[in-house]
């Protein structure tokens, strides 16, 4: 699992929890967001999936299940386009870079429109939020502002391994149609749609999460061993 690169991982503490009684898992904070190391310059997407294969290497996990949410999303499509033997199956969780540019004003507004649906995400997640901005400031607002411009539909399109597309319905940062443009382009992918929740869902309901996720995993192949 890998943290989205404006939070922490502590973020997704009940995420993990719940995943955890299932599988095994790893949440990772990318170099120069959270408490990890620190970058002269932001990494791009395509930086952090050579990270995350040389990880993957470090910790001979030879083959793992990769989710990616909101702006860690990006990377995720990169490793599983580059590296599909590393990746047995992919999970993008309101991902980004599949709509049209949008202003950072209506981002903003959706995702303040969103929190007030996530109070138990948005309090902890604004401070989390804010370790960023002042202990890593310069990753901060290159990945918002990524969310404003990224196309990722062409990395996707080449993505060849299953794919589990998860929305909430009241998303109003990465809006459901993303999801379905996603769907349309990615030749190995379906859509879940979690019917209340927003753009933070995985961490507000964390046993629909773990539900979804371990039955995807299991219908496409039994017998992969799964890393998070």
């Amino acid at each position: 699992m890998i943290a989205s690169q404006v939070v922490l991982a502590r973020s997704y503490r009940s995420t993990v929890n719940a995943m955890s009684r299932e599988h095994t898992v790893v949440c990772l904070e990318l170099p120069g967001c959270g408490r990890s190391d620190s970058v002269k310059q932001p990494l791009t997407h395509q930086q952090y999936a050579d990270w995350i294969v040389q990880f993957l290497h470090y910790m001979d996990i030879t083959k793992a299940v990769v989710i990616g949410h909101s702006c860690s999303t990006a990377p995720a499509i990169a490793l599983a386009e580059s590296h599909s033997s590393l990746v047995s199956h992919l999970i993008l969780v309101s991902a980004i870079g599949g709509h049209a540019p949008r202003g950072l004003a209506k981002i903003v507004f959706g995702r303040l429109r969103g929190a007030l649906l996530e109070v138990q995400f948005s309090i902890p997640g604004a401070f989390h939020g804010l370790y960023n901005v002042l202990f890593q400031g310069q990753s901060f607002w290159f990945w918002i502002m990524m969310t404003t411009s990224l196309d990722m539909t062409a990395e996707a399109a080449n993505v060849q391994v299953p794919t589990l597309l998860c929305w909430g319905r009241h998303d109003y940062t990465c809006p459901l149609s993303a999801g379905l443009k996603y769907e349309d382009l990615m030749p190995l992918s379906q859509l879940y749609v979690c019917e209340h929740g927003s753009h933070n869902w995985l961490i507000q309901r964390p046993e629909e999460f773990l539900d979804v996720v371990t039955s995807f995993v299991c219908n496409r192949d039994s017998t992969v061993k799964d890393q998070l």
